[in-house]
């Protein structure tokens, strides 16, 4: 048997969340020698439930990621509701089913990062943990950087400058327990709302982002603030052991004038950072790594990248611009009423992005 050939081109990408990782398992699948750096000692796989709507889906399939997540749980019915628990309207999953032919998967954010560690390390991706990038000059050796180190990324910089993270004016409390819910979906009320979903086999996940004009001051004053609210988030957050907590201010990240610049690239939350209330964060990672990998399969770095900026940006801009308004909308107390009015007739996430 001949020797396996002697991958002829080098990736650096910083950073070791979804889009990170998944950048790495593609470029390995396609040759490349690849080195994923991450500041920090272990891999940070906290996290509750995520979506992965099809086209994501698809793409992780493509790199052999799917088969270590046997309990991805097809999301097919879920209700907006009032605090009263009357059905104001219905995410549009079957449309999102029919349209792509395939569901909307929810995995565990443990389960996820789990499989792309494993997955890089089968493919020969050197994980080099505890180490901080050392800026453009490290290019030398790489034929590009790839820019995945989250919101408050140190290679955006050298990219586009000085971008600073926006506060979307509120925080959000997850968590996730044994036993499973009656009803899956949203519950919105004013200043604050609530979700349940399905979080692997016999558990549940929720959260409940919270206005910063009525804030939560602890566990405790969350569970009163939810008293009276359906039952379903009630006793799923009693249920939640409070050391797995998680808590945390919500922002997004303005509009960038590129997503690239030379042989250096943004991935994910460093290039795009979005409200959660879309559910296409993990999605726009995943789907930015891939997209990025087949452009540089098909072409020369620079333009490659220029190829990426012309196709990437314009969605992830889209998609923080919607993001933001809609958990506004949410969140609103003085709109409530006209919102509550407005869900009866369409629905607040579109299926387009399946």
């Amino acid at each position: 048997m001949s020797p396996a050939p002697t991958p002829s081109r080098s990736a650096l990408v910083v950073g070791a969340g979804v889009g990170g990782l998944t950048a790495a398992v593609a470029l390995a699948a396609r040759g490349w020698h690849v080195r994923l750096e991450d500041v920090r000692d272990t891999v940070d796989s906290r996290g509750a439930a995520l979506g992965l709507w099809p086209a994501a889906w698809r793409g992780l399939e493509d790199v052999h990621v799917t088969p270590g997540l046997g309990e991805a749980h097809p999301y097919r019915a879920a209700t907006i509701r009032s605090v009263d628990g009357r059905v104001m309207g219905h995410l549009p999953l079957g449309r999102i089913e029919k349209r792509a032919g395939a569901p909307v998967r929810l995995v565990t954010r443990p389960a996820l990062m789990a499989e792309l560690v494993s997955r890089a390390r089968a493919a020969g991706v050197d994980l080099a943990l505890g180490t901080a990038f050392g800026g453009p000059d490290r290019i030398t050796g790489h034929d590009v950087v790839i820019g995945a180190d989250g919101i408050n990324s140190v290679v955006r910089g050298h990219v586009a400058g000085v971008v600073r993270p926006r506060s979307l004016g509120a925080e959000v409390w997850r968590g996730s327990c044994d036993g499973t819910v009656g009803h899956w979906g949203e519950i919105w009320g004013r200043g604050m709302f609530a979700g349940v979903t399905p979080a692997g086999t016999g558990r549940t996940n929720w959260y409940v982002p919270v206005a910063d004009s009525a804030p939560v001051s602890s566990f405790r004053d969350l569970q009163d603030r939810l008293a009276g609210w359906p039952a379903e988030i009630r006793d799923a957050v009693a249920r939640t052991d409070p050391p797995a907590l998680l808590r945390h201010p919500l922002h997004d990240l303005p509009p960038l004038p590129a997503y690239s610049r030379g042989r250096l690239v943004l991935v994910g939350d460093a290039a795009h950072a979005m409200a959660p209330s879309l559910g296409q964060g993990a999605c726009q990672a995943v789907l930015d790594a891939l997209t990025l990998a087949r452009l540089l399969d098909e072409d020369d770095v620079v333009p490659a990248l220029v190829r990426y900026d012309r196709v990437q940006r314009p969605v992830g801009e889209r998609l923080v611009r919607r993001s933001r308004r809609l958990l506004a909308l949410q969140l609103s107390p003085r709109w409530s009423p006209v919102r509550d009015l407005a869900l009866r007739v369409t629905a607040p996430v579109s299926p387009r992005w399946a």
